[in-house]
């Protein structure tokens, strides 16, 4: 076998190095303990709020949400700040789909100097039905005690810090929405923190800002110690149909930040996060936030934050650089000139082949779809061979990271296989310009529809041909050993900025999306192709056989690791569902994978239609009978039953009599409705009156009362209809002992597990 040089191994060696302290660094910061100065944020200190929180869920209307909101309350009224809870209807009306919820925002304020625009820091306190909401978001509503606690024991701020504990994030953003259109103080914002999860590890990054950033950004970047943010995330989410209490805020004209961590996406929404598996490095991380946040801006003025957009990105774990937007064509000019230069001096000094260079720009373009095609066959494949996955969000499970390895070395393998059939017969510098010129082709794309997120092809770019605009002026070509010392140097700063997102492309889109990572993966092979040439001019095949070898190791590891068990358990979704009008009852699940317990209640199902329960029903589930059990009925009270102008004005009193958290109503179009007041508030979106979703309007209401729900319905006057309550209440009746659910075996996220639904017609 032949050697590597000296000078080639100081390249191969000298970026894998790179990269793997990238990998082991991006990581949040040390978490502090209880002994920690007062004046400082501790993570173990904020961490018993986050076992106190996390108990058990805590959706809207349970008694654990109660119990959460009733500490929160006690908890700032300790801390001495001023304390109050609006209780309130908020509604959700867009495109004709209308929610509503009854929430219990607490907003906590701890006064400034001064009467100015405020700082808002912002976290949900409710829970989905089946989570115990450790990360998401008890660690937001614990950063937020934690950090005010510690500003209590600094110099009185300049400005108000208003504490929003919003209620109903989960279910509709509700909290948000009756805050920013309700609340008396909702003139008086500057700026907004806001705080969320969607793991229960890593760092917390900043992943969307308001429009019009640039002051605001260049203030982060002074204030936070640990920041980490993308404006290339920011340009990503706008064209995502994410929600958040923050989507509300912007709508609503506030600036500010969105910040959540998202590592092991598997315990989002699940009954696995828990206290236990929360790692206080995130904890700390976000907690940070908060307390840097507060210091800087509660001092600054926030009269008019508004100001251009920057580019900004993490260069090497928390440094953090950003430039105005602006520049973003002088930059791209100025990449050009120097592609066109390299690509000049190289033809003239015929290093540079112009038919290599088209060919080699081909061959990239291959390269790149068959990894991508590969990533997602794979992907796919691993979805049927382990179905089970499905059952979580985005296929994410436990094991996931064992396939990101894998479809990194398969992208590696391909382009191993294929530049090393090519590298004799097009040569190391035409093959990089081909990667180069897919490289100004995307940052034209980028600058035209994502702008904000230019660097992440302006940084790879002007590095490199810089490099090799000064290789051929100084004639380097043979003082191989200053050559590879100077790529190495270059290819620092391209690694330890891209690699990391990657890894959170991967961790975002899972198995759904695989290819979002994959791509990004094959950009840094491609900036950084001279690494797998050298190697490929030592040992010829050994690349890809080393990279095959490690994609069918990791792909191994996944496997031992696959199954599910009770420290790793399965989510199944599973309803118990009856219609009090026709006595049926019934269990109700999802298509997919039929794990053993779910199994038991299924022996003779059907595949059909849920029509007897949800009159919109066109989904297939399966469904089987089952036995009854005795139910309070859900009861309606006519208030009033009037006609006036002409039309006909029925106000209805709707209640669960069993103490059901949410509810779905479905009226007949025979009514004809014309206005509709959800508890005193109209619905302001004709969309609701006027779409056809088949013969019923319908809506959905979460966070029922004892006192139930009030409903005024705008009718023609002879209009007779039927209106129709689906009573949801969280947990399954139990009627065998089988039925109890095992230890490996959870409730799946959402409002379909783990429910109790009653449905209950009556004709007015």
């Amino acid at each position: 076998m032949a050697k590597f040089k000296l000078s080639k191994s100081i390249l191969v060696i000298g970026v894998i190095i790179c990269a793997l302290i990238t990998l082991m660094t991006n990581k949040p910061p040390k978490a502090k303990d209880a002994d920690a100065p007062q004046t400082e944020f501790s993570a173990e200190r904020a961490f018993t709020h986050v076992e106190a929180i996390a108990q058990k869920p805590h959706m809207m209307s349970t008694d654990e949400h109660r119990k959460v909101r009733e500490y929160i309350i006690e908890e700032c009224e300790k801390l001495g700040l001023e304390t109050s809870v609006q209780a309130t209807t908020a509604i959700f009306d867009f495109r004709g789909s209308v929610s509503a919820g009854y929430v219990y925002n607490v907003i906590a304020v701890l006064k400034g100097t001064e009467d100015g625009p405020a700082l808002m820091v912002t976290g949900h306190y409710d829970s989905q039905p089946n989570t115990l909401g450790a990360a998401d978001d008890g660690v937001a509503i614990a950063s937020m005690l934690e950090a005010a606690r510690a500003l209590k024991k600094l110099p009185q701020l300049k400005n108000d810090v208003i504490f929003l504990f919003s209620d109903g994030e989960e279910s509709g953003l509700f909290g948000a929405q009756a805050f920013v259109k309700e609340h008396p103080l909702r003139d008086r914002i500057g700026l907004v923190l806001n705080l969320e999860a969607r793991g229960s590890k890593g760092t917390s990054f900043t992943y969307e800002v308001s429009e019009n950033n640039g002051w605001i950004m260049r203030e982060y970047g002074k204030a936070v110690r640990y920041p980490i943010a993308s404006s290339l995330a920011y340009e990503v989410y706008k064209l995502m149909s994410n929600n958040s209490d923050f989507t509300v805020h912007k709508m609503a004209g506030y600036s500010g930040f969105n910040t959540a961590f998202i590592e092991d996406y598997v315990d989002y929404h699940s009954m696995t996060d828990s206290p236990e598996n929360l790692d206080l490095r995130s904890l700390q991380h976000q907690g940070s936030y908060v307390l840097d946040i507060s210091k800087h801006f509660g001092n600054l003025e926030l009269v008019d934050p508004k100001s251009p957009d920057l580019v900004y990105f993490n260069i090497w774990g928390f440094k953090m650089i950003s430039y105005p937007k602006s520049w973003n064509l002088f930059i791209i000019v100025l990449i050009l000139i120097l592609f066109t230069g390299v690509l000049i001096l190289g033809i003239r000094n015929k290093e540079i082949s112009v038919w290599r260079f088209l060919v080699s720009f081909l061959v990239f373009i291959v390269s790149l779809g068959l990894s991508l095609g590969a990533v997602y066959l794979l992907a796919k494949g691993i979805k049927n061979w382990y179905p089970w996955y499905n059952n979580f969000y985005d296929a994410n499970f436990y094991n996931v990271s064992y396939y990101f390895a894998v479809f990194s070395f398969v992208c590696l393998y391909f382009f191993s296989l294929i530049y090393a059939i090519l590298i004799k017969k097009l040569k190391q510098i035409n093959l990089w310009m081909g990667v180069l010129l897919f490289g100004v082709i995307l940052m034209i794309g980028i600058e035209l529809y994502i702008p904000t997120g230019l660097f992440l092809a302006a940084v790879p770019l002007l590095l490199i041909l810089s490099f090799l605009f000064i290789l051929f002026i100084l004639k380097w070509k043979d003082d191989q050993k200053r050559k590879q010392i100077l790529l190495t140097i270059i290819f620092i700063p391209i690694i330890t900025s891209i690699l990391p997102m990657v890894k959170i492309l991967f961790v975002t889109f899972s198995l759904e999306m695989a290819f979002g990572g994959a791509f990004l993966m094959v950009l840094l092979i491609g900036c950084v192709l001279p690494v797998l040439l050298s190697a490929i001019k030592a040992q010829r095949w050994f690349p890809m056989m080393f990279s095959l070898v490690l994609a069918i190791m990791f792909f191994l590891l996944a496997h031992i690791n696959s199954g599910y068990t009770p420290d790793k358990p399965l989510q199944s979704k599973l309803m118990y569902v009856q219609n009090v009008d026709t006595y049926e009852s019934l269990w109700v699940a999802p298509l997919g994978y039929m794990d053993d317990w779910k199994a038991y209640f299924f022996d003779d199902a059907k595949e059909e239609a849920l029509t007897e329960i949800f009159p919109h029903a066109g989904r297939i589930r399966l469904k089987n009978k089952a036995a009854w059990t005795p139910v309070e009925e859900p009861e309606l009270q006519v208030i009033m039953d009037t006609i006036c102008d002409g039309k006909r004005i029925l106000t209805l009193n709707i209640a669960s009599c069993r103490g059901g958290e949410n509810a779905q109503f479905y009226i007949h179009k025979d009514a004809e409705i014309t206005h509709m007041l959800i508890n005193h508030l109209e619905l302001t979106d004709q969309n609701f009156f006027e779409v056809n979703y088949g013969d019923y309007y319908f809506f959905n209401f979460y966070g029922m009362q004892e006192q139930g729900l009030e409903l005024t319905i705008y009718t023609k006057p002879e209009a007779e209809f039927e209106l129709i309550m689906l009573d949801k209440k969280l947990g399954l009746p139990i009627f065998e002992e089988n039925q109890k659910m095992p230890a490996n075996i959870i409730p799946a996220a959402g409002y379909e597990a783990n429910q109790h639904v009653v449905r209950k017609s009556w004709k007015l």
